[in-house]
């Protein structure tokens, strides 16, 4: 586990990780950034970019949860979701949310609630 770490530590520190999840075995990490925000999948023993998939240029990615066999990111400001086959990356839905500050920062699962949490 330290191992991991340390590569998880060291792994492109030139980026702005936003999101981080693990499903099915793999990593799944969202960066963010104007004109920079990407979401990727990662090698969990290496964390080698395995598939990465820009974002358009005028969104900040933000956080990223595992949601039902799909991936779903938050925006910074522009109040956008997305939800991304984690196999392909492609977009196969879009959502609009709202917050008590209107900014998505982290997203996560409640398995129990069955319900997203931004």
């Amino acid at each position: 586990m330290l191992l991991f770490f340390f590569l998880f530590v060291v792994h492109q520190i030139d980026i702005h990780r936003q999101g981080l999840t693990y499903a099915r075995g793999q990593l799944f990490e969202s960066t963010g950034l104007y004109g920079q925000s990407t979401v990727r999948i990662l090698d969990p023993n290496t964390v080698e970019v395995l598939k990465q998939v820009p974002m358009n240029k005028i969104l900040f990615g933000e956080g990223m949860a595992y949601f039902k066999d799909t991936l779903v990111q938050i925006t910074w400001k522009s109040q956008q979701g997305f939800v991304y086959n984690m196999t392909t990356l492609e977009v196969i839905d879009q959502f609009k949310f709202s917050t008590t500050k209107n900014q998505g920062w982290g997203i996560t699962w409640d398995r129990c609630k069955d319900e997203l949490i931004v």
